[in-house]
């Protein structure tokens, strides 16, 4: 998973899990932005408590409102994914009453997050053989190890010859 989390994805995100708890949610990037956020007031503000999260590891518990410094209460749970953070959720509202959601965001979050990478895996698949077969097809100059490496992943081994294909050329004006 690259370490940008697409805007899309944490837009989804947010709504997902505002749909759950009826909270406002901050999805915060490890830099301390918001990037998404139920209360769209709050995208592209910097969120100190969020950006702590991200850099300790640790959930960030605010107990108290600062309408001066723009700090809401609630909780910022950082998420992991292959071992680096890559987001922290904010939930808005009283601490003992939000931190009840943190482990379902955390886990909804995760499922999110790896659909979107399987998703991404398989359209990077599709294209790799999409370019093969096309090559193949249009007899265009082709990488040959790139090639069998395509065709191989796919149960197709080059020794045993199963993607060879006759191809013909017709004239359109030829019955």
């Amino acid at each position: 998973m690259p370490k940008m989390i697409h805007m899309q994805l944490a837009v989804q995100i947010v709504e997902t899990l505002k749909s759950i708890c009826d909270h406002d949610i901050n999805y915060i990037s490890p830099s301390g932005k918001i990037y998404a956020s139920t209360d769209s007031s709050r995208v592209g503000e910097f969120h100190e408590a969020g950006y702590r999260a991200a850099k300790s590891g640790e959930i960030m518990i605010i107990r108290q409102d600062n309408e001066s410094q723009s700090v809401r209460r609630g909780i910022n749970l950082p998420i992991r994914y292959h071992g680096d953070t890559v987001a922290v959720i904010g939930i808005t509202g009283e601490p003992d009453e939000v931190s009840r959601y943190a482990y379902l965001a955390q886990r909804i979050t995760l499922l999110l997050i790896r659909e979107h990478e399987i998703d991404m895996k398989d359209r990077n698949d599709r294209a790799k053989i999409d370019y093969v077969v096309r090559a193949l097809v249009q007899n265009e100059g082709i990488n040959p190890e790139f090639q069998q490496d395509v065709l191989e992943r796919h149960g197709i081994e080059a020794e045993n010859k199963k993607w060879r294909c006759i191809l013909f050329k017709l004239d359109r004006g030829t019955v």
